[in-house]
């Protein structure tokens, strides 16, 4: 991956009430939230999470998983 093609975002997940994980990512640029999230869950950082677009954002919004990312993204 070039570094121009490249982004940086970040992916938080919180799977109860104040306990909240970050991961800053290095992603290719037109990656997906779904991409992004599936990479995920095969890295490990997310387990056992149904993923639906009512808890899925991007800055707080809600976003469908089809959203393509942009540098700096949460």
């Amino acid at each position: 991956m070039g570094i121009d093609m490249a982004l940086s975002v970040v992916l938080v997940f919180s799977p109860r009430p104040r306990e909240v994980t970050e991961w800053t990512l290095t992603v290719e640029q037109g990656s997906t939230v779904s991409a992004v999230l599936q990479d995920s869950i095969l890295r490990g950082c997310i387990l056992g999470v149904e993923i639906t677009t009512s808890n899925i954002g991007v800055w707080g919004r809600r976003v469908p998983l089809t959203h393509v990312l942009r540098d700096q993204d949460r």
